[in-house]
């Protein structure tokens, strides 16, 4: 049982807390000038009718909220920093501060690059190693989703297809038979130190929070010292099955996911828990931790070494 110390000179008794609820969740920066605040909304609502949460600044810069922290905030906890580059967005005076920020903090860049405009060295050398999605003329619906469907192959590995996300083909064991559950975790935001795989029996839980005392330390400031878990139990119905369970932690634990078929979801837990399958994307704090797996099958053979 953690006891915190009164002094607060441990700083793991201390958690950043979000400025912004909107930056917890967002999986997506949308770097953009006023004047695009209508195109820019109109990205956000393709991408959230396809669950891919956007940090939208007209939207989500509430009036209390502190500038330039909570802008900062949300660079340094959404995945994706997407710029909107226009001639008159390239000549902004934020963007290249912004576009320093996303590097700094090693978020994957995409330009959706309207017009060819002139940009000039300073800008060129920090998009480098950007994705760019190249737009002749005026932008339509199918390329907004185009630019949707690069963002969710950069962070699945899947390949998409019109009718939707091509899920991995299916596990050899049936859940219903199976003795564990060997897990990887695998940090796509952040970083994650120590051991990142793991057979979990049924019962068994694996823990993820800041520090010494958890299974999976999470180097992030946000992240609460005993945070969220991962366990194994049988369901009636699945059978032998993860769940991810909320510690009561500070800022809470988002879980996004595919199901086959649909699109993706986001579900918020606050001292609850939920089911989850290989391919899911957990976030504490600012940092999305992807957990893949396989079933364990009860007639497994150890080799001898």
């Amino acid at each position: 049982m953690d006891v915190a110390g009164g002094d607060k000179l441990n700083p793991l008794d201390d958690t950043k807390e979000f400025v912004s609820a909107a930056a917890q969740r967002a999986t997506v920066y949308l770097s953009h000038t006023p004047e695009q605040n209508k195109f820019a909304a109109k990205i956000c609502e393709i991408f959230e009718e396809r669950g891919m949460e956007c940090w939208y600044a007209p939207r989500d810069q509430k009036p209390n909220d502190p500038w330039p922290d909570c802008v900062n905030e949300a660079i340094e906890s959404c995945r994706f920093f997407v710029v909107l580059l226009t001639d008159k967005s390239a000549e902004s005076k934020t963007l290249l501060p912004e576009i320093r920020s996303a590097t700094h903090a090693s978020r994957s860049l995409i330009v959706l690059n309207i017009g060819d405009p002139d940009i000039g060295p300073s800008l060129e050398h920090e998009l480098i190693a950007a994705q760019w999605v190249n737009i002749k003329d005026k932008v339509k619906h199918d390329d907004i989703v185009e630019v949707w469907r690069l963002l969710v192959e950069i962070e699945t590995g899947a390949i998409v297809e019109d009718d939707g996300i091509v899920a991995a083909p299916p596990g050899l064991v049936d859940p219903q038979d199976a003795s564990g559950i060997l897990i990887h975790l695998k940090a796509l935001v952040g970083r994650i130190n120590g051991r990142t795989t793991f057979k979990l029996s049924e019962r068994e839980r694996i823990t993820i929070g800041r520090g010494p005392a958890v299974d999976i330390d999470v180097s992030d400031s946000r992240v609460s010292r005993r945070h969220a878990g991962i366990t194994v139990k049988r369901d009636p119905t699945y059978g032998l099955c993860m769940k991810v369970v909320d510690l009561m932690s500070t800022n809470g634990t988002w879980i996004r996911y595919f199901r086959e078929g649909d699109a993706e979801f986001s579900k918020f837990l606050e001292n609850g828990e939920t089911m989850i399958n290989s391919g899911a994307i957990i976030r504490v704090g600012s940092t999305d931790i992807r957990v893949t797996s396989a079933h364990v099958p009860n007639n497994l053979v150890h080799l001898p070494s």
